[in-house]
């Protein structure tokens, strides 16, 4: 065939002349697969720059390329018939594809190389030819055209005019590609190191081709350790990813007692485990590791046991936790042992002696905790103090420590609001007025507060760096559009003499425009003696962006053969919307267009054929209703709701020609079986818990339609909770652990389904207690410990649906 491409058809293994050699078979297949990859990754990625020559000695040295006096033909197009091959071993189908049958039907091609590839390919959906019966044989494949390819490859659902911008948008093409130029190979050697070290999977290709320098070494547990009485560390061979309570446990050797876990955190290789009870010197335990998995997600660890004996060792050195703190808080103390390991959990706060040359800073006599008084004010303080592990000459030696009224330090600025819209997407229309930007500063403590509200304490500051598009007021946040396009505002804020900052994007929209009137209905066949029907068109008013308009407006209405139906000259619509009556009673048989234009632009228009016609006989029941998404939602100026919260069911009588003819009132019944995804009352169906119901609608007893309604609830509510710690420790007496468990920094966080912070209230939750000798839980959730018993109770916490568990302990 004179018009083929046989770059892939002159060998026999289909390979490029250039990679041919004396590889192994595994090393052959591997190779397909990378070449594809790799030619893919020539046509759309945005390649890093390296040194080609370097790139290409690692490709020799892999054994992946050898290299001819012919080159690799960098500048080559890409043939549609052989992008089909590519995606076969891409998808590592390429045996299926080329035995696969004949049935492609384009009358340009008939090759027995080619036949079975573009069959696969356009049975699978993947490629369609240029026209039904054409392919497109020997004609090159556009970035347009290969971007559609790989979509469809992908499973992503997009019209092919949009396929590029897709991709782009997804980050699989280059933006700077011309999509109708044609696609090339180019820098094959660099794309190669590249696509190399591409994940696919969570793994590297080149470990899924099982080249050398990417092996993977499987995840594994070497050692674990009792650092002092309540802290363990597990030790891996690699790098772990975040890890959970629920992936260890500790308990004895000898009893299988269980340890609680309080926490775990992660640094590198290491998974430390904070216990609330303590270890026994010289007690064995076993230490079960589950489902962890590497940094990379590349292996895991399912189940491993590993066995340490906890040695108490001796305290070496004591110093202060820190030399500066805050009023009314505690100045720790941080015992370590000769081998630089933290064992200050081995001491109560009993066995430290203090000394302070001030009175801002003591030790209680009896706790023995230090801690720093009261400022009453002043705006710092400070005192010489040391510290010494009572029986011991082990001492702080002479410190100062300073006190401050507070030691909180700004973390970052939080959300940012503009009007209705919040970042990443805020904009606002060219002429709007009196706008404000809204942001958050977030303290140290992870305690969001807004930015300008809370005055000078936060210093806030806003800066456009785009003021020919927008002006934004320094310390208020006020903003005055001035142009089209996209703004860069850079919004600062201090806490504590740190400040932070945060870049965000306002986009001014030209103002909103009448462009597009739309009907409901195409037309509309009003019947001549029908009683009860309202023969109804819906009218919506939209803007250039899609959305309906807001305030109020005049539709100009004509009639193509007046008298045929009593139509007003003009209507008044509201937000974008007007439903016109077309009354039965005066109409008179025939038929007449209404021509519906936007009083401020002729050029909106809609129309729609009214037909008068004559009642036929009857043929039946119909059932009309305007909505079957319900939202229990009821907030109507929540941006979140996009439907109503009830509707009303109407039944009609039919003729044989399908028209509406009388509205039936008497005898109608509707009904639902479950009663609690929407309450019914009447013909009224309102909306009253997420989820789906089936409504079934009778006249005189006799089932007419059954319908599917959805109900959604749009209402902001908790719908992610993550728990922060296993366990807590409260005093007797204690009836503050709701907020412990629930409140600012508490054992539980919950979000919405927005992704916004949301406050546990006690509606919210049930919680169970394993013993009520130890903590008792009232009927109104509050939280109680025993006056004088001690120990540890397991609490069964629920919160939005959502299952948890909770150590308490009372000491």
């Amino acid at each position: 065939m004179s018009n083929s491409s046989h770059f892939l058809s002159k060998q026999n293994s289909q390979q490029p002349k250039q990679f041919r050699g004396g590889e192994k078979k595994v090393m052959k297949k591997s190779l397909s697969l990378l070449v594809a990859i790799a030619m893919v990754f020539s046509m759309f990625a945005t390649l890093v720059s390296a040194d080609g020559k370097a790139a290409g000695q690692k490709l020799q040295d892999l054994g992946i390329i050898k290299g001819t006096s012919d080159g690799l033909d960098e500048n080559k197009e890409w043939l549609r018939q052989d992008v089909t091959v590519l995606l076969s071993r891409l998808l590592n189908a390429e045996a299926e594809a080329k035995a696969h049958a004949n049935t492609h039907g384009f009358a340009d091609l008939d090759s027995k190389f080619y036949n079975g590839y573009v069959s696969w390919a356009k049975e699978k959906g993947y490629f369609n030819g240029e026209t039904d019966t054409r392919f497109g044989v020997g004609n090159p494949i556009t970035n347009q055209q290969f971007a559609a390819v790989l979509l469809r490859v992908l499973k992503v659902d997009v019209e092919y005019a949009n396929a590029f911008e897709k991709a782009v948008e997804l980050e699989l093409v280059s933006a700077d590609l011309n999509k109708t130029a044609n696609a090339v190979r180019g820098d094959i050697y660099e794309a190669l190191v590249k696509a190399l070290d591409f994940k696919i999977d969570g793994k590297k290709l080149g470990t899924i081709l099982g080249l050398k320098g990417y092996e993977v070494t499987d995840l594994e547990v070497e050692a674990a350790k009792g650092i002092n009485q309540k802290t363990v560390v597990v030790e891996f061979n690699k790098e772990i990813a975040s890890v959970n309570a629920n992936n260890f446990s500790v308990k004895r050797a000898d009893n299988d007692s269980v340890q609680i876990i309080q926490n775990v955190t992660v640094s590198g290789k290491t998974a430390t485990i904070s216990l609330v009870d303590n270890l026994v010197a010289d007690q064995s335990y076993i230490v079960t590791v589950s489902n962890v998995a590497d940094l990379e997600s590349a292996s895991k660890v399912d189940s491993a046991n590993v066995t340490f004996s906890y040695t108490k060792t001796a305290a070496a050195s004591i110093s202060f936790a820190a030399t500066t703190i805050e009023q009314n808080k505690e100045l720790k103390v941080v015992i370590k042992d000769a081998q630089g390991n933290d064992i200050t959990p081995n001491f109560a706060s009993t066995d430290i002696e203090a000394v302070s040359s001030a009175a801002i800073i003591s030790q209680n006599p009896t706790t023995g905790v230090i801690s720093a008084g009261s400022l009453n004010g002043a705006a710092e303080a400070y005192a010489v103090v040391s510290a010494k592990i009572k029986g011991t000459e082990i001492t702080t030696g002479n410190v100062i420590v300073y006190v401050k009224s507070s030691l909180t330090t700004a973390n970052s600025i939080g959300k940012v609001t503009l009007g209705s819209t919040t970042d990443p997407e805020l904009s606002i229309f060219k002429g709007t007025v009196g706008s404000t930007l809204v942001a958050e500063i977030v303290d140290s403590n992870n305690q969001a507060v807004s930015l300008v509200a809370n005055g000078d304490p936060y210093k806030a500051n806003f800066r456009s760096l785009s003021p020919t598009v927008l002006v934004v007021d320094q310390t208020t946040g006020a903003v005055q559009p001035i142009a089209t396009g996209s703004a860069t505002v850079v919004i600062s804020g201090t806490i504590g003499g740190k400040t932070v900052s945060k870049s965000v994007v306002v986009t001014v929209k030209d103002d909103a425009k009448v462009s597009a009137l739309t009907a409901d209905k195409a037309s509309v066949n009003v019947v001549l003696g029908s009683n009860g029907v309202d023969y109804q068109v819906k009218l919506t008013v939209k803007d250039q962006y899609g959305n309906k308009v807001s305030g109020n407006g005049i539709l100009n209405v004509t009639a193509s053969t007046a008298g045929i139906v009593a139509v007003p000259t003009t209507l008044n619509y509201t937000n974008g919307e007007v439903t016109l009556t077309l009354p039965a009673g005066t109409a008179v048989k025939g038929s007449t267009v209404l021509t519906f234009k936007e009083s401020t632009n002729a050029n909106v228009a809609a129309s729609v054929t009214v037909n008068v016609v004559e009642k036929a006989a009857f043929a039946g029941y119909a059932v009309d209703i305007s909505d079957l998404t319900l939202d229990v939602n009821t907030n109507t100026s929540d941006s979140n709701k996009k439907n109503p919260s009830s509707t009303n069911v109407k039944v009609y009588e039919k003729d044989v020609n399908g028209n509406y003819i009388n509205a039936v009132v008497a005898n109608v019944t509707v009904e639902a079986p479950k009663a609690d995804i929407v309450t019914i009352n009447g013909n009224t169906i309102t909306a009253a818990k997420a989820g789906t119901e089936v409504v079934t609608v009778k006249v005189n007893g006799v089932s007419i339609g059954s319908y599917t309604f959805t109900v959604v609830n749009t209402t902001a509510s908790i719908s992610k909770v993550t728990q922060n710690v296993n366990a807590i420790t409260v005093g007797n007496s204690d009836s503050g652990i709701f907020a412990k468990l629930f409140g600012t920094n508490g054992a539980f966080s919950a979000y919405n389904q927005y992704g916004s912070a949301a406050t546990i209230t006690a509606a919210d939750v049930a919680i169970y207690s394993g013993n009520n000798n130890l903590v008792t839980v009232s009927n109104d959730k509050v939280i109680t410990s025993h006056p004088t018993n001690d120990g540890t109770v397991l609490l069964t916490v629920v919160i939005a649906g959502q299952v948890f568990t909770i150590n308490v302990v009372v000491q």
